[in-house]
């Protein structure tokens, strides 16, 4: 597991919810006043047109939940599993 995904404060873990990051395989990993970072096993350098497609959208729907700009990281989705059912421990 990345360093990332190992060491994330709590309080950018409460960012997102549980039903978000376990539906759409994501995990917040990092926030500052403007933006959180979300990772997600999808690679936004793809060139698969459906996959951008779905990163698109999935982009939206958190930055509108959010209200914050969100930058993906592409991690892969064990990792992601992992952490979230490190921090998410009622689910």
């Amino acid at each position: 597991m990345s360093n990332r995904l190992s060491s994330i404060p709590e309080r950018v873990i409460e960012l997102l919810p549980e039903s978000l990051a376990r539906e759409h395989t994501i995990i917040s990993i990092e926030a500052d006043a403007e933006s959180v970072t979300i990772a997600t096993p999808f690679d936004p350098g793809t060139h698969d047109v459906r996959v951008l497609d779905e990163i698109a959208i999935l982009q939206d729907k958190l930055e509108f939940v959010l209200q914050a700009k969100v930058r993906l990281e592409c991690h892969p989705a064990r990792d992601i599993t992992s952490a979230v059912d490190r921090h998410f421990t009622n689910g």
